[in-house]
């Protein structure tokens, strides 16, 4: 694509609420009328928004937010353009969390990563789906998806990351959720927590998913089947040092699909916002999807 096209930036001013106006002018000024920016105004709004942009002819679609900016923007893109390779995706990270920038190595600085954004260079990645919701870097079923659950916006703004240690130390306190993960070749798991990852990395430095490639055509699954406190430490300490995947209660495989079922609705994420409930199936497109990368 020539350096004539048309650049959208679907901008979240609540990811980075204290300082939004700075943000604005600062992005403002670094893109210098080569792209327009898209404003949202509340949570959903980034989704209408690219689609308004691409039926205005807009092709690179830049989402300047966090995950679940991003998370929006790619189920904005109709189906159709992604069969046509008609459109791109581009990331300026400014979210509380920027796993997926993170994975593909989007520097934190603005000005850095929109330089990216013009040297045009593209991969194509895979692009799952938690029933109808595309991600692009991760689900979370059980645990995880009761911690996104008890965070709210408010604190997300005011504490950042710290948000969901705290919203983990709730969910402790609570009834552990227990679910049914089956897919091929592994049969069924009974479980507290499963990872769905379209990359290595979960919340930021943590491979969970050591041997995920977002092109090989495969989710990776990361199955815990325990969760009290005690079992949270010892999880989380065991990821940290990138053992996990060998404890006997922890099941790591890789598929592409998963069918989860419970006695009761346990809740689902993707991408760090909030989704929905069991029972859901996760599986892959046959589309890749373009993201200009470093």
């Amino acid at each position: 694509m020539s350096d004539e096209r048309r650049i959208a930036i679907i901008f979240n001013p609540t990811a980075n609420s204290e300082k939004a106006a700075q943000v604005l002018n600062q992005l403002s000024r670094i893109v210098n009328r080569r792209a327009t920016i898209f404003e949202t105004q509340s949570i959903g709004d980034a989704l209408p928004l690219t689609l308004e942009a691409i039926r205005s002819g807009y092709s690179t679609i830049v989402a300047a937010g966090g995950d679940g900016t991003l998370n929006e923007v790619i189920n904005g893109i109709p189906f159709s353009m992604l069969e046509r390779g008609a459109i791109q995706v581009g990331v300026l990270p400014l979210g509380t969390m920027n796993v997926f920038a993170h994975e593909i190595r989007i520097p934190a600085r603005l000005d850095e990563a929109w330089s990216i954004i013009l040297q045009n260079k593209i991969r194509h990645i895979d692009l799952p789906r938690l029933d109808h919701r595309r991600f692009i870097q991760l689900a979370g079923i059980g645990f995880d998806a009761q911690v996104v659950q008890l965070t709210t916006w408010e604190s997300k703004r005011q504490l950042g990351p710290l948000s969901y240690i705290l919203s983990a130390a709730q969910a402790l306190s609570r009834p552990t959720p227990r679910f049914v993960i089956t897919a091929d070749g592994v049969g069924s798991i009974e479980a507290t927590l499963a990872l769905v990852g379209n990359g290595k990395h979960y919340g930021g430095p943590f491979k969970v998913f050591p041997e995920a490639d977002h092109t090989d055509g495969l989710l990776d699954v990361c199955v815990f089947t325990q969760m009290s406190a005690f079992d949270a430490l010892r999880y989380l300490q065991a990821v940290i040092m990138g053992t996990h995947t060998r404890l006997h209660d922890v099941h790591y495989f890789k598929t592409q699909s998963v069918v989860v079922t419970s006695s009761h609705r346990i809740p689902t994420e993707v991408d760090g916002e909030l989704l929905g409930s069991t029972p859901c199936t996760i599986s892959l497109d046959h589309i890749r999807l373009p993201v200009l990368v470093p």
